[in-house]
């Protein structure tokens, strides 16, 4: 023999009976503690789902709530509201009682079943709330800094019995962190709840806010959550951008890689290259540090000038930041003679040309701002500015002599660096005096 599998299902629906619900004690303006519930049959007491009822408010004002834990219940709620049978045959509606004290009836409806309607009864009283607590919300974890918790911040409000009271006012403050609420001021509302979402402040760390009810044993309450890091979103300069060095020297600079509230993201991919100038890079980070830094040593070149280094990431694609860097010139090396030497002129007067030298470092670039010494060593004569000139942006320094008032031999040594540089002129008499051509 062979089985053979059999699906038995219910017939049409029959009948309608109570299933729970009816004589609750509830503060007016909540919902009972317990929902309405009755159960659809077929004529072999089976279990019908998928049947509309209809649930209605015939005494005392209140409503049916279709949703108990929807935020914005009143959007589901009415005198009548239609609801359908689950699985198991049954039907549930949550009962907000009236605003006054006293009975509250209520009535379920199946039109063409037998048993309906199915009258309920529950009692309304005004008790002042006692009480409040933490309901849920609080330790929500791994949440990213900057971003709404999913869960919002709720405080229920109970009487002596531990029944929800609506109306009472909570007020919630942010305390650590830097966070914002959507609403601080709230009135619980038919459950008991005051409620508000929480927007975690832009830092990683602890987020703390405080919930208040004057008056009230509980109060204060406090909720707590540590924020974490988001995905990398930035690069921003760290250091090193319009920085200056000497040439020939290592320069070092840095990247940090952020998520969109400037928090360090580590282990996210880095790279660095030279766009303009000779340099090279010496050495570079892979990947951003316990800081979110990535640094690159860069070999600036022998000649001065701007070098401009990028930074990139293949987790960023399309992001980066350039640096730009200006290679200087090294500590004076070097002075050589540049103009001004074996002239000819009239006594008492100024050559025509000023005496020059250039100092420059260990690659010949130009030194700007060396000091350079100027002495006559030989004859009477006298210095436009004595005893010291510097360097201008060309490496140069000059000076003018004026001859002594006797015909012959003049010197002057321009000293730096340990080494004279000399300069000899010849004092003539008025008219005999030649210009040399200068080249």
């Amino acid at each position: 023999s062979s089985a053979t599998d059999v699906e038995f299902s219910a017939i049409a629906a029959d009948e309608i009976e109570m299933f729970g619900g009816s004589n609750q004690t509830a503060n007016v303006g909540t919902a009972t503690e317990n929902p309405l519930e009755v159960l659809i049959l077929d004529d072999n007491n089976n279990p019908v789902p998928g049947v509309d009822i209809q649930f209605v408010v015939t005494a005392g004002g209140g409503y049916i709530v279709n949703g108990f834990n929807t935020w914005q219940a009143d959007a589901l709620a009415g005198f009548t509201v239609t609801a359908s049978t689950g699985g198991d045959g049954i039907a549930r509606g949550y009962w907000v009682l009236g605003p006054d004290p006293g009975t509250n009836r209520a009535e379920v409806r199946a039109t063409g079943l037998s048993g309906s309607p199915i009258s309920f009864i529950a009692s309304g009283v005004a008790s002042a709330a006692t009480k409040v607590r933490l309901h849920s919300g609080n330790n929500q974890v791994n949440r990213i800094a900057g971003s709404v918790l999913p869960q919002s911040l709720r405080v229920l409000a109970t009487d002596a019995n531990g029944k929800p009271v609506i109306g009472v006012p909570v007020d919630f403050r942010v305390t650590a962190a830097g966070g914002s609420l959507s609403e601080e001021n709230v009135l619980t509302d038919f459950r008991g709840l005051a409620e508000t979402e929480l927007t975690l402040g832009p830092a990683v760390g602890s987020n703390k806010v405080e919930a208040t009810s004057s008056g009230l044993s509980g109060s204060p309450i406090s909720f707590e959550f540590q924020s974490v890091v988001g995905p990398a979103a930035l690069i921003a300069v760290n250091t090193g951008d319009g920085g200056n060095a000497q040439v020939g020297t290592g320069f070092p600079i840095s990247i940090m890689i952020t998520d969109v509230n400037g928090n360090a993201v580590s282990g996210v991919h880095s790279a660095f290259q030279v766009l303009q100038g000779e340099a090279t890079i010496t050495t570079q980070d892979n990947v951003t540090n316990g800081s979110g830094i990535a640094v690159a040593i860069i070999n600036l070149p022998n000649t001065v000038g701007e070098v401009i280094v990028r930074a990139t990431s293949n987790d960023l694609s399309g992001f980066y930041r350039d640096f730009i860097i200006t290679a200087e010139a090294g500590p004076g090396s070097s002075i050589v003679e540049l103009d001004g030497n074996s002239q000819e002129g009239t006594v008492g007067r100024e050559l025509v040309y000023p005496l020059a030298v250039r100092v420059t470092d260990l690659f010949g670039n130009p030194v700007e701002g060396y000091p350079v010494q100027w002495i006559v060593t030989e004859g009477s004569g006298s210095l436009a500015t004595s005893p010291t000139t510097f360097t201008d942006e060309n490496g140069d320094s000059r000076n003018v002599l004026t001859l002594a008032n006797q015909v012959g031999l003049n010197r002057v040594w321009a000293i730096a660096l340990g080494k004279n540089i000399e300069f000899d002129a010849t004092g003539v008499k008025i008219g005999r005096a030649s210009c040399r051509e200068r080249v």
